[in-house]
Order: structure tokens, then sequence, then C-alpha cells
């Protein structure tokens, strides 16, 4: 059983990345893998210039030490070569049937576009909805520790998965965005704070799945922290087979700004996406066609905004996909800027 548990455990730590199949993890110990992917931008009226970019050159590294003791880490090379950063690195230890723990630098299980859906060869849509890029920022580790699992439930395959964590927390300045409280990792240095946060996950049946996340913490930097920082989280996901998907996520921060005095930022994205092999056409067996909704409200009507991205994909292989994506951009009031773009992305899972 425990052999099983950790072949899941290597597939889990695929689906952030790693292309190789479940069969080759389970005959080596060494596993090297990772996704790259090339992306061509034109943004409307000129608003910036078009541009190429090799945006992610990510390789993984999985390693089993023992039958129930795993190493794995990725190194996170972007924007040509100019960040280099380590996206994740933890040893996982499986305690039995039901129980893995999680020791080092691991993506935080909040939602599941964070943890699972990140890479460029798994989500379907060009670049990240607005909830998972502002509010939740996308490429969150943190270091800690974790333990995580599933149980089965009822008689139909049904499960409940979990993830619980104790790591350092969100730090910086009062009121920062998200994505700038989560930068670097020496964080945790000015006051010895620690979050506290988790997933719940219940599949009822194949195919579908329900979530719910929360995390908590207090994070400016002073050397004696009184700012709260809250989040809660709801995700959902359908798939029919292997030919229509249907997810979508919630997302909200309350920040504390001065004491009793809080800041609220609500981030969602409804996703559909559809394969055209279920009309046996061979033309059209490469093809799928995906389109997501996201949208972010925060204090102010300036700062709401909103956008739909209707892609198609075309299919070269299991893990090599071409997203041509054409994302339209809403504001909800005020200045109504030009902002439209188009991509052309490539991408490689290996």
């Amino acid at each position: 059983m425990k052999s099983k548990l950790l072949t899941a455990l290597i597939l889990g730590c695929a689906l952030t990345g790693l292309g190789n199949s479940t069969a080759n993890a389970q005959t080596n110990k060494f596993v090297f893998g990772g996704y790259l992917d090339w992306t061509y931008t034109v943004y409307e009226a000129g608003r910036k210039p078009s541009t190429f970019e090799a945006f992610h050159f990510n390789p993984i590294f999985l390693y089993q030490i023992e039958d129930n003791l795993m190493a794995s880490a990725e190194v996170e090379w972007e924007h040509s070569g100019s960040e280099i950063n380590l996206e994740f690195a933890q040893i996982d230890y499986i305690w039995n049937d039901y129980v893995t723990f999680t020791l080092g630098k691991f993506l935080v299980p909040f939602g599941v576009f964070n943890q699972r859906l990140h890479p460029t060869w798994i989500s379907r849509v060009p670049g990240r909805p607005l909830s998972n890029s502002h509010v939740v920022p996308t490429g969150w580790a943190e270091t800690g520790i974790m333990a995580s699992g599933a149980v089965g439930i009822g008689e139909n395959g049904g499960r409940v998965n979990y993830a619980f964590y104790v790591a350092n927390g969100l730090e910086g300045i009062v009121g920062a965005d998200m994505r700038k409280l989560r930068k670097g990792d020496a964080r945790d240095k000015n006051n010895s704070n620690k979050a506290v946060g988790g997933r719940i996950g219940v599949v009822p049946a194949a195919g579908i799945e329900f979530g719910i996340s929360g995390y908590t913490d207090k994070y400016d930097d002073a050397a004696d922290p009184v700012l709260n920082l809250n989040m809660i989280g709801a995700d959902a996901e359908f798939h029919h087979e292997d030919y229509f998907e249907l997810r979508g996520e919630y997302n909200q921060v309350d920040q504390e700004l001065a004491p009793g005095q809080y800041a609220v930022k609500r981030g969602y994205y409804a996703q559909a996406a559809l394969k055209l092999s279920v009309t046996d056409e061979d033309i059209l067996m490469p093809v799928e066609l995906a389109v997501r909704f996201s949208g972010q409200n925060f204090p102010g009507e300036m700062n709401d905004i909103y956008e739909v991205t209707p892609t198609v994909n075309y299919y070269f292989g299991t893990t090599s996909v071409l997203r041509l994506g054409f994302t339209m951009n809403g504001e909800k009031t005020g200045y109504k800027m030009v902002n439209n773009q188009f991509t052309a992305l490539f991408s490689k899972g290996f």
C-alpha cells in the first residue's frame, strides 16, 4: 500500500510540472522532469510593444530515498533567466496509508490553482486568473511542516483529501499587495509569528470535487505583530471523461490595516474546456476550446476589474500544446483602459 501512496505522491508532484510517466517514476529512484514555455504577446492599440519571451524553464527533480521517503525540488528560471528562484524543495515522509508529512519549502495548498494547475502545460488558458494574481498569489510557497492525505468514503470510490500546515507567514508593509507579501524566503525574521492554514477536498464520485481553504496570519513586519490577515476560499470542479472540464474558485482576503479596520479583497474565476475529439473527426482530435472569466473586487470601484479569455488549444502530444488566447479586459468604473491582448503560448512538460 505504501508503494501505491508513493506513486501517488510522485504523480502529485508531477502535476506541478513533471511530465514523466507514472511507470517511469515507479522504476527509477531518480526522476528528472519539468516544463518550459515560449510566448508571443500583442497588445491592443500599441499599448506595449509586441514581444517574444522565454517565460519559464523549470526543471523538477525527484529522488526516492527509501520506500516511504522522497525528496523533490523545482528550480524556477523565468523571463529568459532574469529571475532564478527555488520554487519548492521538500522532503515527504509517508507515515501510513492516510498521512504524509512534508518538511521544507512547499507550494501552499490554498484552493487548487496554486498547487496543481499553474504550470502552463496544465492550465487550459494563457496567464493566471485575477483571483490567483493579486488575491491569492501564484507560485506561493512557504517553509514549514504539512500533513496531508486522503480517506476513502462511500462505495463509489469517493474520498476526502486534506492538507494542514504551519509555516512562515506572509510579511510586509501595512496594506501591501498580496504578491509583494510573499516575496523572498527570509520572512518571519522580524517576528516569530507563524501562519496556520489548510484545505479539505471532497470527491463524492469520479470527476467531481469540492474544496474549502482557510489561512490565518499576522502579516506586519514589526517586532510585535498586531495586524491580522485572514483568507478563505472555495473551489469546485467537474470532469466528464477526458472531453469536458468545468472548474472555478472564489478567494477572499481580510487584511487588517489598523486594529479593527480591514480591507476586503475578493477574487474569482470560472473556466470551461471542451476537447473536440468528442466529435470523432480526425482533423479536430488535437483541438480544444476553452474560456475563462475572472475578476477581482478590491476596496474602491476603481480597483474592480474583470477579464474574459477565449482560447483555442492545439495538442501535439500529451504534454505539448499551443494555446492561442485573446484576453478582453474590463473595468467597472472610471477610465476604461485599452488593454486587451492576444497571446500565443507554446508549452511543453517533460
